[in-house]
């Protein structure tokens, strides 16, 4: 009498990675294949090739693909010859390239900030309330979400703007209560959201959550 072990062997099977899938990929960026690899600029400084063409599983979604040789991060700027700029949010490592799905840069911030008029120990004013610039033409990705608010006739629609920036020397200054002026609106920053920042807040995305000043425009 034979008994039979249906017990699965032991396998010392392991997936294969081709040793030449990364320079295949990099001599596929190197080619021109139009609507898929480009000429592009990262940070304003480094010119790369990427490839950049719709997801097949989301259509309306994008998706950039660099060389191994060319590491992103989160909160780069990708300048896409014939494209338009975009953000960089979160970056896999694949076998053969980077990826991610980027953010086009579509609004342009110039952030403000009130100053208090300012007197000595003897009570003479030595500054007069006004105003000072915080950063000027921020490239950001307007993601817009509306609020509603029940009034006695009716339902009044309230713009509540969230913007995405890259973390920069000049980004890194925004506050609360900080303002900025988009399509002749005047918007106020409640909430400054660092949370897609590194820990030591050296490069990344903040997220500014505004609501739009009623009454006010530019």
């Amino acid at each position: 009498m034979h008994i039979f072990d249906n017990k699965p062997l032991p396998s010392n099977t392991r997936f294969y990675i081709p040793p030449t899938l990364q320079s295949n990929y990099d001599n596929y960026l190197r080619t021109n294949v139009p609507g898929h690899t480009y000429n592009a600029t990262l940070n304003n400084v480094q010119s790369i090739r990427c490839a950049f063409h719709a997801d097949a599983k989301k259509p309306d979604e994008k998706i950039l693909r660099v060389s191994l040789s060319t590491p992103i991060r989160r909160g780069d700027i990708i300048s896409i010859e014939g494209e338009g700029q975009y953000l960089i949010p979160n970056v896999t490592r694949q076998v053969d390239c980077y990826a991610c799905e980027p953010l086009r840069l579509n609004a342009l911030l110039t952030v403000t900030r009130k100053t208090p008029r300012k007197a000595d120990s003897l009570g003479q004013i030595i500054q007069q309330a006004g105003e000072e610039t915080i950063c000027t033409d921020q490239l950001a990705h307007s993601v817009s979400r509306d609020s509603f608010q029940k009034q006695d006739i009716g339902v009044v629609v309230l713009g509540e703007p969230t913007f995405l920036l890259p973390l920069n020397d000049e980004t890194r200054q925004i506050r609360r209560e900080d303002e900025f002026t988009l399509d002749g609106e005047t918007y106020s920053i409640y909430h400054v959201d660092f949370d897609q920042c590194d820990p030591g807040r050296t490069h990344g995305i903040i997220k500014l959550h505004c609501r739009r000043k009623g009454g006010e425009s530019a």
